[in-house]
């Protein structure tokens, strides 16, 4: 994702992740917190390489609460 980005527009200026419910804890953790992190460790060096970049981390109150885990 990172690279299409690079190719397409010559540098990554931010990144937003949302994340949503999930069924279970492992899950949730699989895809939204490792989906963030691997977004995040090849972006973050491009950001702080080009000495700018915003970050933004979502989710939602139905994403936290709605489910008991």
């Amino acid at each position: 994702m990172i690279e299409t980005a690079l190719r397409a527009f010559g540098r990554v200026d931010m990144v937003v992740h949302n994340a949503g419910a999930g069924q279970s804890l492992d899950r949730c953790i699989a895809i939204h917190l490792m989906g963030a992190f691997n977004i995040l460790v090849p972006t973050w060096d491009l950001m702080r390489d080009q000495a700018f970049g915003r970050i933004v981390l979502t989710t939602s109150a139905s994403a936290l609460w709605s489910r008991s885990f």
